[in-house]
């Protein structure tokens, strides 16, 4: 339908000139002068990559799948770091970040040098990383783009900030033979426990939204349970689950017509 757009466009266009005309003429009756046929052609589906890319452009996420999906297997024999991980990890730590480069923003510094900040997706989310002219370049001239890259990094955290300083760029063969010094932050201090994000939807949704509304769990985990909330127009069912997400998930989730809704507090 998508690849023969433009001939339906300009059936329908002369089909509705036909009706115009047709009206003061005296067969304006006549389904034969008004009447157009298109004949389509059978053209095979779309790569399922193919229909990714273009599910995460008109829509700003992915809904049939991800596009790491054909990887799972060979991601699960390698030791790496999740981009939902990063707060646990120790100053001074190193990890491997394994993801698909969405896109790289090239800049110029302000001494003239010239870096790239990639934004890299894994099967958890987004990070972001700082590349080096040479890296920039190694990644041009060494890797597939379009495949999964490892990026071994050493963790610097002041505060609340993370900065990753690149050590290795490989791909996902090469992943499974480095070795990572992966240190977990101690937590001194009692974690205050976090109140419940409220996310309303109507009973019984298409398949495709709760497909869709899955995969957003997946890749929007955090630190507030999950309460949902399912209406009805005979009662609502409350649903109190033991997945944490992080309020990240409300833009993508109002997409599907998935609410927040406020708690209500009883003084």
């Amino acid at each position: 339908m998508l690849s023969q757009l433009e001939d339906i466009i300009d059936m329908a266009k002369k089909a509705g000139d036909a009706k115009k005309q047709a009206v003061y003429s005296l067969w304006g009756d006549d389904e034969e002068l008004t009447s157009m046929t298109l004949e389509l052609s059978d053209v095979e589906e779309y790569e399922a990559m193919e229909i990714l890319e273009m599910e995460k452009e008109s829509l700003g996420f992915y809904v049939s799948g991800h596009p790491l999906d054909e990887y799972r297997e060979v991601l699960d024999a390698i030791d790496y770091t999740l981009s939902s991980e990063i707060e646990d990890l120790a100053d001074g730590s190193q990890a491997m970040f394994i993801g698909k480069i969405e896109n790289i923003t090239e800049k110029i510094s302000k001494k003239g040098n010239k870096f790239g900040i990639a934004n890299i997706m894994d099967l958890h989310g987004n990070i972001e990383l700082m590349l080096f002219e040479n890296r920039l370049r190694e990644l041009e001239e060494n890797f597939d783009l379009s495949k999964p890259i490892a990026f071994k990094v050493k963790i610097s955290k002041d505060r609340d900030f993370v900065r990753m300083n690149i050590l290795k760029i490989s791909n996902i063969k090469e992943a499974k033979r480095t070795k990572v010094k992966v240190e977990k932050e101690i937590q001194m201090i009692e974690e205050i426990p976090q109140s419940p994000l409220i996310l309303s939807m109507n009973l019984m949704p298409d398949n495709a939204i709760l497909e869709a509304f899955l995969r957003l769990l997946e890749s929007h985990r955090g630190r507030r349970p999950l309460e949902l909330h399912i209406k009805s127009k005979l009662a609502d069912v409350i649903i109190e689950s033991k997945i944490s997400v992080s309020e990240s998930i409300l833009e993508e989730a109002k997409a599907l017509g998935i609410y927040q809704q406020e708690s209500l507090v009883v003084e």
